[in-house]
This record gives C-alpha cells, structure tokens and sequence, in this order.
C-alpha cells in the first residue's frame, strides 16, 4: 500500500469527526479523558501556553461561563459574576472542534500543514500510541492514506448500485480494502454485499445507531437476556456499545472480538471497547462490516445466490427484504 497524504487527511478529520459527535451527548459534570484532549488540541492550534498543571480543562480558554447575579440584586448594583460550567465548557469546545475539523477536511494541501500534525498528535495520545517519529509526515502509521493495488470497485459503480450515497468518496478507498482483505472479490460476493450495506446504512449515511433510547435499546442494558447476548456488563453499556458500522456491530462483546481480530493484521488499529466511537469512521465501519460478512461465512452464499438467507443472518428476520432485493438487483446489473 502507498501512502498518500490528502487521504490521510480526509481519513484522520473522518475519524475525529465521529469522536466529537460521540461526545456531544455526554453530560458528565466531572472531567473526562477527551476532555484533556481536546483542551491541548484548542490551546495548541490557538498557539496558547499549555493548560497550568492542576486546572480543569477549558479553564482560560473563554468557554462554559455561566452568568450569575445575587439573589437580592438590584438594577444598579453590580452584582453579576461568572461561574464555569464543565458541560458548557465541553459543548462550546466540542463546536469549536468541529469547525476546525471542517475547516481542516477542505484543504487540498499536498504537503502537511500544521494542523495535520496537531491532530496526529491528538489521535496518538487518544490510542495511547508512542510519538510520530520525525522524519514521518502526519498521519504515517495510523492506518490512514493508504492506496489499495488492486481495484475492486469504481465509484461509477458504487454510485450505481448507491444513487443516493452522497459519501460515496470518501467510502470507496476503504471498501476496496474491505472487500480485498475478505474475499469479497467476485460480481454475486460484491453485489450481495454492497447490497446489504446499502440497505443497512441508508445508502453510507448511517454508521452509529441512532439512540433514543427506543424500548428496544433498552434491553442493550444489563440485567436482560439481550445484554447478556451482547456481553453488556455494566451500566451504559448499552449506549455505548450500540450499532456502529456499516452492518451497525452492537455490544461489548462483538467489539471486542472485533477489536482482537483486526489487530492481529493491524497491531496499531484502535482499541474499540476502549474507544467504540473509532468504528463510526469510514475506515472501520466499512472493515468491520467485512469481518461481520466473514465471520457468519456469507461469501459461499452469495456464490449460490442465497441472498434471503444472508439476509437472516444479518437481520435476524427478513426485515427490510423488498428494499434489499431492489439494491440486489441493481447491484447485479452492475457487476454482471
């Protein structure tokens, strides 16, 4: 594999993407990890002076004031102060973040640009990876940017088969790995594949379930037959171990089976019991719908045209079948 750096980028930013939006619904009055992280990341792009050892993160950086005004205040008196609120505080970084981020995701820069390296750095301390060695650019053995040899997929016919996937882009690299690092190398593997994927995340929209929590997601919690199945042991659970790829993987367990399997091909790949927002990104979603495909053996299936099967066996029923046989089939007027 070559290594280029644009698609670094725009895998790195992905990644970092999905990170923020896992946090967005966080509300812990106490600090967190990320948030540290996300404090050094600010203050390096502001080129500030480093958080002073002993303080919360997000102090001194203008975010989370919280007016407040003495209850037996009058107009004139002068009264009002500022209280920090970490909640607020982490939501106005989180935003801030996320417009850097966009910002960083636009820059077509061929040669790294300052920014790159401060995000590098970030992903580094989050996976609790050793420094990027000098003479490396950013983004150089994260897993990031690379090419594959050999083409499995256009994006003429990705778009084929998915009219409406607007992120068709910036899927195709990693479906390509995907389907090489699987098997998934013939037209009936491909077109059941990207078929089911068509159907399970709304043409590549959906790579994180979306949360409610819903009566069923309720029993993703401990303490139900469901959460035993998906090796949920602690309260939360649920939350966080909910469907995230491109066949949305669900619970404790399958993400750390997942985890144990793809770092036996990439040592460096994310911990993602550890951090389960990593397998939204484009990358990993897309690989672990491979290694979902390759561990229920759905590749001699799709030799012998059992797409209703391959459907049970991913869903569980036949939910959605009609909408799936439609991609089917013009996923098999594309590859055949």
């Amino acid at each position: 594999m070559a290594f280029d750096l644009l698609k670094a980028r725009f895998e790195a930013v992905a990644l970092a993407k999905s990170q923020v939006a896992g946090l967005q619904d966080l509300e812990a009055e106490k600090p967190v990890d990320t948030d540290f992280q996300i404090d050094r990341f600010i203050r390096e792009w502001r080129e500030l002076p480093a958080r002073p050892e002993g303080a919360l993160p997000f102090i001194g950086l203008g975010l989370g004031r919280v007016m407040t005004v003495a209850p037996d205040a009058v107009d004139d008196d002068e009264t009002e102060t500022f209280e920090f609120d970490i909640v607020k505080a982490r939501a106005q970084a989180l935003a801030l973040v996320q417009a850097k981020l966009e910002w960083l995701e636009d820059q077509n820069s061929q040669s790294p640009l300052p920014d790159d390296y401060e995000l590098d750095t970030t992903i580094r301390q989050l996976r609790n990876l050793p420094p990027r060695p000098e003479s490396d650019p950013p983004y150089r053995g994260l897993g990031f940017g690379k090419v594959p040899v050999e083409i499995l997929l256009t994006i003429q016919q990705l778009r084929h088969v998915m009219p409406q996937a607007k992120s068709a882009q910036a899927f195709l690299d990693p479906l390509n790995d995907c389907m090489q690092n699987y098997q998934i190398n013939t037209p009936l593997r491909k077109a059941a594949f990207l078929a089911q994927l068509a159907h399970e995340s709304g043409q590549l929209i959906f790579t994180r379930e979306i949360w409610g929590p819903t009566a069923q997601q309720r029993k993703y919690e401990p303490g139900t037959r469901l959460a035993t199945m998906l090796g949920n042991t602690k309260p939360g659970d649920g939350s966080l171990y909910r469907g995230r790829g491109l066949i949305q993987l669900t619970g404790r367990a399958n993400y750390r089976s997942y985890t144990k399997a793809v770092k036996q091909r990439d040592p460096k790949a994310p911990d993602f019991e550890a951090t389960p927002n990593d397998l939204a990104a484009p990358q990993w979603a897309t690989d672990c719908a491979g290694w979902f495909w390759s561990t229920r053996k759905l590749n001699p299936l799709a030799d012998a045209k059992e797409f209703k099967i391959i459907t049970k066996r991913i869903n569980g029923g036949f939910n959605g079948l009609e909408d799936r046989m439609k991609f089917y089939q013009r996923a098999l007027d594309t590859f055949l």
